[in-house]
Formats: C-alpha cells, structure tokens, sequence
C-alpha cells in the first residue's frame, strides 16, 4: 500500500526523492539549475545536479489547473513509468481539487503492476512507496480529506484488479468466500 505524509518545506522531506512542481513553486531551492528550469515553457527534468533530490520535474502552472484534458496526468505518465526513488514529493500548494483528484488517483493506483502476476521474468525495478505533499499548514486538514478519499478508492481499484488476476480455477467459495474476502477487506480496512 502507498503511504502519504504531508510536509510544509523541503528540508522536511526524504532524500533522494523525486520532487514534482510547478514552475513557480516559491519551496524550491534557488539554485542556477532551478532557475534554469524555471525558464523553461515545457516539462523541464532533471537527475543530475539537483541533490538532495534524486530527480527534480518541473511543470507549467496551467498543468495544475486543468482539469479538463488531465494535463498533468499526461505529463505524469512518462516520468513515473520507472521511478527513480520510493518517495515522491508532490507540490499541492497551488493546485485544482479535481486535477489533485485525478494525480492522486493514478498515483495510488501505482501500486498494482502487471508484472506483480510474474507471467514473465521482470528486473526488480523501484516501487513508488510513499507520496508526500508539500503544502501551506492552513492547507494540510482540506487535503488530508482528498489524500484519504483517494487512496481508499485506489485500494478498491488495486483489490478488484487482484481479485480479476485469480484465475477462476482457483477462485471458487472457500477462497473467495473465506480468505479471499478477508483479504480483500484487509485492503480497504487494516483494523479487520
């Protein structure tokens, strides 16, 4: 399961995670790099140089708020497709409820590959593992609402893509019925 935190400066965060804003983030480091990138009227990405971060990706500020060509998961898709680190930081400071919605959404459903069925050998690649969002103190208790909402939808998505994954010779009552079900509110419900 992805976890998430919410941090309110960069100096919070793990190091050697990959950090996700805006290009006009004020959090970021000033730094010939970051200004560089800032200039940039495209995606603008980075690994080297930008410690104490393994990866640094900058978006333009209308990505944030379209919420109706989903933009922003668009850019996302490509960037996440190998991850470079467990930890991702995610700039909410300045950001539609819908298009947070929909990043969160895919993000937490980051934790269902089709791989995992091992129907053929995979490498061992990394596995996002916790997304943390820098945002404002007076942002944090709107936020931890949609974080929530988010992530419950995405396990029922994950459980049922799980539970579509048996194959039917071995899901019958007694798995299904039993373990399986339990299994699966286990996924949504830690306290059962």
């Amino acid at each position: 399961m992805i976890t998430y935190q919410f941090i309110n400066a960069l100096s919070d965060a793990a190091p050697q995670s990959h950090l996700i804003a805006s290009a006009t983030c004020t959090h970021l480091p000033e730094t010939a790099l970051v200004a560089e990138m800032r200039e940039s009227a495209s995606i603008a990405d980075t690994r080297f140089g930008c410690a104490p971060f393994a990866r640094i990706t900058l978006l333009p500020d209308a990505l944030w708020q379209d919420s109706l060509t989903e933009g922003l998961l668009a850019a996302l898709r490509p960037l996440l497709a190998s991850p470079v680190s467990p930890e991702l930081i995610l700039d909410v400071t300045d950001i539609d409820d819908v298009v947070l919605a929909q990043v969160l959404r895919f993000l937490f459903n980051q934790a269902h590959r089709l791989s995992d069925l091992q129907l053929k050998k995979t490498c061992d690649s990394v596995r996002l593992e916790r997304i943390t969002a820098l945002c404002l103190p007076e942002q944090q208790d709107r936020l931890a609402a949609i974080f929530r909402q988010q992530q419950a939808i995405a396990q029922g998505m994950v459980a049922a893509r799980r539970l579509a994954d048996i194959p039917s010779d071995r899901c019958h009552a007694a798995v299904c019925g039993g373990r399986g079900a339990k299994a699966l509110c286990r996924l949504s419900c830690p306290a059962v």
